[in-house]
């Protein structure tokens, strides 16, 4: 898995080299190509590297688009992930919810990715302990999987799980039981 990252790594450090000598700055294909590595420095840990790419990309995109756009409230919410992975709750919840609240006015694929931003305000509110919120928040994602993938679908089955652990975290082993086997 390494070796692949450190290929995808290359490819994109040699994407961006291309771009930033054949389109302008504010080009959103630069952009593009920024965010991507940028989830590259995510999965390898190098997590200020990752930080950085994703904000130029925020700027290209934001100056582009405009900030109610599905695609910066993409990064929007990879900034949020990230910083929920270093453990910085509360830049983590800005980014998710300005995330959320331009997915959820978006018609189409914008509904999917407001489930992913479901997921990750519930993972925040449940490493928060903030059971009640995350219970409301992994609710509102099953309800929008389902609407667009149908009950049966794996990734219905991923946030009824995480619902299962934020029940057995929060000490609901029966409903925690339940919920694993309706996600089965």
């Amino acid at each position: 898995a390494q070796g692949e990252l450190d290929r995808a790594e290359q490819l994109f450090q040699r994407s961006r080299e291309a771009y930033q000598s054949l389109v302008a700055p504010e080009d959103t294909r630069l952009a593009s190509v920024l965010y991507n590595l940028a989830g590259v420095y995510v999965e390898q840990g190098k997590y200020a590297q990752a930080e950085e790419l994703y904000r130029r990309s925020l700027e290209i995109r934001e100056k582009a688009l405009g900030a109610g756009d599905p695609l910066v409230a993409e990064v929007w919410n990879n900034l949020g992930f990230l910083f929920l992975q270093q453990g910085r709750h509360k830049d983590a919840e800005i980014w998710l919810e300005k995330a959320l609240a331009v997915w959820e006015k978006s018609a189409g694929s914008g509904a999917a990715y407001a489930a992913v931003a479901l997921n990750n305000l519930a993972l925040l509110r449940r490493l928060q302990r903030d059971f009640d919120r995350a219970e409301s928040l992994y609710r509102r994602a099953v309800a929008v999987e389902e609407k667009l993938f149908g009950q049966d679908h794996p990734e219905v089955a991923a946030t009824r799980m995480s619902l299962a652990a934020l029940y057995r975290a929060w000490g609901r082993t029966q409903r925690a039981v339940e919920t694993y086997q309706h996600a089965l």
